[in-house]
């Protein structure tokens, strides 16, 4: 966290976004991927540390990739709005990346888009929590428009659309940054996801597979959370920080059981002293589940 945090002290002398393709670009070109990388990492900072000023800087680095979307199109060409465009510069001195979409890069500033609108208020002016969303969704939906429909190339989608957004050519990208927004834009992020409570002297760590819909602790010391996660399947949760190994752990008020081995059981729970970590791992009746951690006796 430190390192990280030092990075992020160094990058606030910069406020264009540069650099991420020098293997093929001049490295001072304005770089959509590298403002999708800096939006990535200042929320990231933002979750772990509470402090806004990171959430600022987030915003800041998700206006500037607006710069790179194309914002209309034309009739016959749908997949023209909200294609991404990758840098203002060429490609080994060669050939221009000017007007020139390669949707891969504005997938990955989707995605951190979402991440960013989670963190945004409804109300917000003039970028509220539903126009990062509305961004996120119309890159996504530019991809699906590129994507190849018939053939051995059937799913996968073009690295560059070229004239004026009307050819695609190879090399030809699995849908991997499509279905991530895909995903999360129903609210089943793949990533982990994590909640952190901040009112303690060591905070409390939630990372799940699941969605987190709440995580707080109450006076008496109990940890009350809930998953949103596919029903029948099994979502697997790490809690650090506690302070001390539960006496019991539930779910919808039914303890489970504590474990030897996480591996061989479909729903258990075990400590972890050293770290102070709990693991829990549990099936899921329901889509959604109440869980509670119970303090020590």
């Amino acid at each position: 966290l430190e390192a990280g945090l030092k990075g992020l002290k160094f990058m606030a002398r910069f406020n264009v976004p540069r650099g991420t393709k020098s293997w093929e670009c001049p490295p001072y070109a304005p770089d959509l991927l590298a403002a999708a990388h800096a939006l990535g990492a200042y929320i990231e900072a933002y979750e772990v540390t509470n402090n806004k000023l990171y959430l600022e800087w987030a915003e800041h680095w998700a206006k500037t990739g607006l710069l790179f979307l194309y914002h209309w199109h034309l009739p016959d060409r749908p997949g023209m709005r909200f294609a991404s465009i990758p840098v203002f510069g060429a490609t080994f001195y060669t050939q221009s990346w000017f007007g020139v979409p390669v949707q891969w890069n504005g997938l990955v500033y989707a995605y951190y888009l979402q991440h960013l609108a989670k963190h945004i208020p409804e109300d917000a002016n003039p970028y509220p929590r539903q126009f990062w969303s509305k961004v996120a969704e119309g890159i996504t939906v530019s991809a699906m428009y590129q994507q190849w429909t018939e053939g051995e190339l059937k799913g996968t989608h073009p690295e560059g659309f070229y004239s004026f957004c009307t050819e695609g050519r190879g090399p030809h990208i699995n849908p991997e940054g499509i279905m991530v927004n895909l995903f999360t834009l129903r609210g089943l992020d793949p990533d982990i996801s994590t909640a952190i409570i901040h009112n303690q002297q060591k905070p409390i760590h939630l990372s799940t597979g699941a969605k987190i819909e709440k995580f707080s602790q109450n006076d008496s010391g109990r940890l009350p959370y809930a998953l949103r996660y596919v029903q029948h399947e099994t979502s697997h949760s790490i809690i650090t920080g506690y302070g001390g190994k539960p006496s019991a752990i539930q779910a919808q008020t039914e303890d489970i059981p504590v474990v030897d081995d996480l591996e061989s059981a479909e729903s258990g729970w075990l400590y972890r002293e050293e770290k102070d970590m709990i693991f829990i791992k549990y099936k899921h009746p329901t889509g959604e589940m109440a869980f509670e951690i119970l303090p020590p006796a």
